[in-house]
């Protein structure tokens, strides 16, 4: 898996995986619109202590799929509005704001839909939104490559933390080394 750098664009199977998880309003090849539940509570989670990366991660976000830049700003925008860490820091502290609906996503009209909500009842478990799951008449969203897919993101990034400590630590050896240590 690679990871995402400025300019990149999301493959269809990544826009697809994107906008079935909970923390997503709406993502299409370019961009990623996050809900407001989800900016407050990321916001609420960091204010306590928690890293930007990990609560993506948690949310089915993987750096190695949206890329750290992405994390970086996003938290950046949402700690310089006033509202969003006003809610975050004292719930129901602010009057409630507009949240679009499903409806108010953008979608093909001609695009047959189905809810999988039926089929599919344990997806809130594992950040996955079941109402968001659609089979469309050209391409049939299976959740579990929706799973395995996240697990491959979780197991890339991992990889890369364990190739990152690897070196790390050899460079700690070279320098015991030098040091006669």
């Amino acid at each position: 898996m690679t990871t995402h750098h400025r300019g990149d664009r999301f493959s269809p199977e990544e826009v697809a995986y994107l906008n079935t998880l909970a923390a997503v309003h709406f993502a299409d090849e370019e961009r990623i619109r996050y809900t407001d539940e989800f900016k407050i509570e990321s916001l609420r989670s960091y204010f306590n202590g928690e890293s930007p990366v990990q609560i993506f991660r948690k949310a089915g976000l993987d750096s190695a799929l949206i890329g750290n830049k992405r994390v970086e700003r996003c938290f950046a925008r949402w700690k310089a509005n006033e509202r969003l860490v006003q809610e975050a820091k004292h719930p129901g502290s602010t009057p409630p704001h507009h949240v679009k609906q499903k409806s108010d996503v953008p979608h093909d009209e001609e695009r047959h839909t189905v809810s999988l909500f039926d089929i599919f009842d344990k997806t809130s478990d594992i950040g996955i939104d079941p109402e968001r799951l659609i089979l469309s008449s050209d391409k049939r969203i299976d959740l579990r490559d929706l799973i395995i897919y996240q697990q491959a993101m979780h197991i890339s990034d991992l990889q890369n933390s364990v190739d990152r400590m690897q070196e790390e630590l050899e460079d700690l050896r070279n320098l015991k080394k030098q040091l006669g240590l």
